[in-house]
């Protein structure tokens, strides 16, 4: 008697990921490819950043694998970031009861209906705050919608016809040696901006995601956002 062997074709699951980017073709972002078979390769994008490739290289599957995309932020020039964001970012002044001026600083719009972030302490004691819009506007902040002195963040929120939009808030990881721009009102003058580099990420208080930099700024940046590469606010 002859005995014939009966064979199974194998496959490998390979998986592509883009990493905050889309891939052209979704249907092959998880594929079962024949052993020792290439798979299809699919071409990545991701607004405001180039494609470099992938992290390994693609190859014959001979087991799963899974490929991760890398990307390389595509940077604004200074006069790009600069004009995108100071519409958004405000003066604000706090005063007394007695309608004294107290102190200043600066903030930002976060939403499309008036809401702006700032420092916590740039309204501390505040009776009355304002803010100053870029294009000369002065509005009356009618709420202060969260205030958290432990770490320094305040929401406060303005009405008005024709608010300025939001600022783009960055989804990525902040690494040391990032170019990045302090935009505010320091010394009370408004719209300053200056330039840096992320220098060390601190821990303090237990708190880790604490930036230093090297971007001057003094007494009026408080509560101004500090932007990206692409003018996003970190």
């Amino acid at each position: 008697d002859r005995l014939t062997a009966i064979w199974d074709r194998r496959y490998v699951t390979v998986r592509f990921d883009a990493d905050g980017g889309e891939l052209s073709d979704t249907a092959v972002a998880v594929q079962q490819v024949e052993y020792g078979e290439l798979p299809v390769t699919p071409t990545p994008r991701r607004d405001g950043y180039d494609f470099i490739g992938w992290d390994k290289e693609v190859s014959s599957s001979t087991e799963d694998v899974k490929y991760t995309a890398l990307w390389r932020m595509v940077l604004l020039s200074e006069d790009e970031i600069y004009a995108s964001a100071l519409p958004s970012t405000v003066e604000i002044r706090i005063y007394d009861k007695t309608d004294i001026e107290l102190s200043f600083g600066s903030g930002f719009f976060i939403s499309d209906d008036g809401d702006i972030a700032t420092a916590a302490h740039v309204i501390e004691g505040a009776a009355r705050i304002k803010v100053k819009l870029s294009d000369g506007r002065e509005l009356t902040v009618r709420e202060v919608v969260s205030c958290d002195f432990e770490t320094d963040i305040a929401v406060i929120k303005v009405s008005g016809k024709n608010l300025p939009p939001p600022l783009e808030l960055s989804r990525d990881t902040a690494d040391i040696g990032n170019v990045v721009y302090a935009i505010g009102s320091p010394g009370g003058r408004r719209g300053e901006m200056t330039a840096g580099e992320i220098t060390r990420l601190s821990y303090i208080y237990d708190r880790s995601g604490l930036l230093v930099f090297s971007a001057p700024i003094e007494g009026g940046s408080s509560g101004g956002p500090l932007l990206d590469g692409r003018g996003r606010a970190i």
